[in-house]
């Protein structure tokens, strides 16, 4: 299935726009043999972004991220494979909610399907740890999930007890489902809006054109007074000649 997400705008992004993100989830069952296992998959693919370079109107595309979970139907356990390099968000996209409601995604399964399974130890990527403050806040949002961290040399390593005892956590103040359908009708509603503005504009503007012109029409032109003007000069001049040589 596919979800359109809408990550709200943060103080850490630059800018204010809203930022969409695709959000695919699939199932299957591996065909390997000797292996009775079944894999959850959330995979996030960020749409394009405006270029936020001044004077450049290009699309901006990021790199998605994948998130799993893997269920060992023979030896009951469950491993989330959420922390390594392929997991790793686009810096635009971390602290938007959008890797916490992934990874919600995949406990809501795993407990609907194997609530009793035991959640496997698995490792966080040193690769994902590249960012300041990397190890605290990974820590942290892994712990917001209920897993145990520790410290495994470079990185960190998380597990838990049954996938029932985790928590699901959806910042709902920074993410939301989109509806499509609606994000449509209001771009033609706003487009409609916007054309109808430009037809009152235009309308105004052949209006104001044609009362300047109509005040030209009507205004009394200055051509016969100052003809009638230099007449009466040329004359006076031509009277006083006559009386001044007499």
């Amino acid at each position: 299935t596919w979800d359109l997400i809408c990550l709200k705008p943060q103080s850490h992004r630059s800018g204010s726009e809203e930022i969409y993100v695709f959000m695919h989830k699939s199932q299957r069952r591996s065909n390997k043999s000797g292996v009775n296992a079944v894999q959850f998959s959330v995979r996030l693919s960020p749409l394009p972004m405006a270029s936020a370079v001044p004077g450049k109107k290009e699309l901006m595309a990021m790199e998605g991220a994948n998130f799993h979970v893997v269920a060992d139907l023979d030896c009951a356990t469950v491993l989330f494979d959420i922390a390594k390099a392929d997991s790793a968000l686009p810096s635009l996209l971390r602290g938007g909610g959008s890797g916490s409601l992934a990874i919600s995604e995949l406990i809501i399964w795993t407990q609907k399907h194997y609530p009793h399974f035991k959640v496997a130890l698995n490792k966080v990527s040193s690769v994902v740890l590249d960012y300041p403050n990397a190890k605290e806040q990974v820590t942290n949002c892994l712990q917001n999930f209920g897993f145990t961290v520790a410290q495994a040399g470079a990185g960190l390593q998380f597990e838990g007890n049954q996938a029932k005892a985790l928590q699901i956590h959806i910042n709902k103040a920074k993410v939301e489902t989109a509806n499509p359908p609606a994000l449509y009708t209001e771009a033609m509603q706003n487009q409609t809006k916007l054309a109808h503005q430009l037809h009152e504009t235009q309308q105004d503007l052949t209006a104001a054109n044609e009362r300047v012109h109509q005040n030209a029409q009507s205004r009394p032109s200055s051509t016969p007074f100052y003809t009638g003007l230099a007449a009466g000069l040329v004359a006076g001049a031509a009277l006083a000649s006559i009386i001044f040589n007499i």
